[in-house]
């Protein structure tokens, strides 16, 4: 009995041991993977998003406009693009961050322990290492850009800085069901009076064959 005993007692401490290392690594893996997937942007939940947003910000008045508008060369914060003259001048005086006003209508995304990789709807793929390092990529025309990203809580924060041109900020979460993406932007420039503020929503979307 004494030695059933003991032998039952080291059986239950094994496991208990063995139950506590799992979900550390069970944890890493869904770590690694968590962004990854096709996704899809829902205009009529993006324009929603930025419009309650703008109702509850008292800065959206300051040059900008709620969609539908129609200032020329404001920053349609409904779509996250230019709307009326900003097509124009205004979206020229941005310079380089204006490239990122507009939503991408769809996203691929792959994450590993250690990067991210987006690719855009023309096949362009962007690598991010999630350690916070810095890197310099000169951009055509114009002066380098210093990217850098950081995994954290669930959330990837995609920071582009030029010297004087401005920065963007992308700030990648997931809902709680896991089928939807959110990305939350920062734009400054000289060419604005304040960072201009605005949420994508995607949602998860089967893979092309």
């Amino acid at each position: 009995m004494s030695t059933l005993h003991h032998t039952g007692r080291w059986a239950v401490l094994s496991g208990l041991a063995l139950a506590l290392t799992q979900p550390v690594v069970a944890t890493a893996q869904g770590t690694g993977q968590a962004l990854s997937g096709t996704w899809k942007l829902n205009p009529d939940r993006t324009a929603q998003e930025n419009e309650f947003q703008e109702g509850a910000d008292p800065r959206a008045g300051d040059g900008f406009r709620r969609r539908g508008g129609g200032q020329s060369g404001s920053v349609n914060r409904a779509t996250g693009g230019q709307s009326g003259g900003a097509r124009g001048g205004a979206g020229l005086a941005l310079g380089p961050v204006g490239a990122y006003a507009r939503p991408l209508p769809e996203i691929v995304i792959v994450q590993s322990d250690s990067t991210v990789t987006v690719t855009d709807p023309s096949g362009l793929i962007h690598t991010f290492w999630l350690d916070g390092r810095k890197e310099s990529v000169q951009m055509p025309g114009t002066e380098p850009m210093e990217i850098s990203a950081r995994w954290k809580s669930g959330k990837l924060t995609v920071e582009r800085k030029f010297t004087t041109l401005g920065s963007v900020r992308e700030v990648y979460s997931l809902s709680k069901d896991g089928k939807g993406l959110m990305v939350e932007v920062r734009l400054t420039a000289p060419a604005l009076s304040q960072p201009v503020d605005s949420k994508r929503i995607y949602e998860a979307s089967a893979p092309k064959q």
